[in-house]
């Protein structure tokens, strides 16, 4: 049984705790009220989904496990963002059959494009993406990270307006566009408040900033994103010695 206890929380305990595969393992997050699925890949495929993405291996919308060269990914924000700075809320919907238009005329029958004012969302979106993060400095290997998918997501967005496809077709394709979107917004995110956070070592953060997040098995990392606010469930070794205030089902 975990220990519940009152005791302040640090970066290796849990406000919320959740057994781990039963392993004497156990994922704990300090800065978060919930604690996500775990992106496991069944039978190491991952495929695309109903709505375009993939699942909880969906690195654009749902927690992950870290690597240091894609730190960029905890930075997501967790929802829409209502300001002009994006992404809006186009970038979260998937495509629905009513926003597919496919004439008669087309060749081969059934083939079409999105309908003008979800192209033009997606673009208006693709367009500030590209434009906060050309407008940000940063190292030369994030930045050629991010010149690269700016590349991608031009010419994606060329292809929806230009070039007719099926439904199933424009749909991955406007997953891709909105996915793209979402990690130039999160390197963003990175480079303008994460980056410079941690490069503060007088940098102690009091609540949590409004991203994804991620997962670690690493006690160093977790101090040092619990440090600077970056949301977090740690995979550890079961301790009666970690202080944990709720145990909680996956959301």
């Amino acid at each position: 049984t975990l220990f519940t206890g009152c005791l302040s929380i640090s970066a290796l305990d849990g406000l919320v705790a959740q057994d781990f595969g039963g392993l004497n393992a156990v994922i704990t997050s300090p800065n978060a009220t919930e604690v996500p699925q775990f992106p496991h890949i069944s039978g190491r495929r991952i495929v695309i989904r109903h709505d375009g993405m993939w699942g909880p291996q969906e690195y654009s919308r749902w927690p992950q496990q870290y690597h240091p060269d894609l730190i960029h990914h905890a930075c997501i924000p967790r929802a829409p963002v209502t300001d002009s700075t994006g992404p809006g809320p186009c970038i979260w919907t998937p495509l629905s059959l009513e926003q597919f238009y496919a004439p008669e005329d087309t060749w081969p029958r059934g083939y079409g494009h999105v309908v003008a004012h979800v192209y033009k969302e997606l673009e208006h979106e693709a367009t500030l993406a590209i434009a906060c993060f050309t407008q940000t400095d940063g190292p030369p290997s994030r930045k050629t990270h991010g010149n690269f998918l700016v590349n991608i997501l031009l010419h994606a967005v060329e292809r929806l307006e230009k070039v007719p496809s099926s439904f199933l077709q424009a749909l991955v394709l406007v997953g891709q566009i909105q996915r793209i979107v979402l990690e130039l917004s999160r390197l963003h995110t990175y480079l303008r408040v994460v980056r410079p956070r941690l490069l503060d070592p007088q940098i102690r953060s009091s609540e949590p900033l409004p991203l994804c997040g991620v997962f670690l098995n690493s006690h160093a990392d977790a101090q040092e994103f619990f440090r600077v606010g970056i949301p977090f469930w740690l995979i550890q070794t079961y301790s009666p010695h970690i202080v944990i205030r709720e145990v909680v089902q996956s959301a």
